[in-house]
């Protein structure tokens, strides 16, 4: 089910709040904080297709990114896009 405005809101919210946590400052966590701000940027700016997905570095970052796309159009839920480590 594509989410609702407000849904991504939130999840946009939580995204931040997964930023701001110390672990991902560390390098060995830069792949998850480059798909995690990459993920953000989706959401925020509605990106609802694989092309609008910036080049990653990592391949683990680009899947962070798809799950993004894939939440938008209602392929992913909300837990599975947060959860990724």
């Amino acid at each position: 089910m594509i989410p609702s405005f407000n849904e991504v809101q939130r999840t946009l919210t939580l995204i931040l709040r997964k930023l701001d946590t110390p672990a991902i400052q560390l390098d060995r966590n830069f792949s998850q904080k480059e798909g995690f701000i990459e993920a953000y940027r989706i959401l925020d700016e509605n990106c609802t297709s694989y092309d609008l997905i910036k080049v990653m570095e990592t391949r683990h970052a680009r899947a962070i990114a798809i799950l993004a796309v894939d939440y938008l159009n209602g392929k992913c839920a909300q837990d599975k896009l947060l959860s990724l480590q």
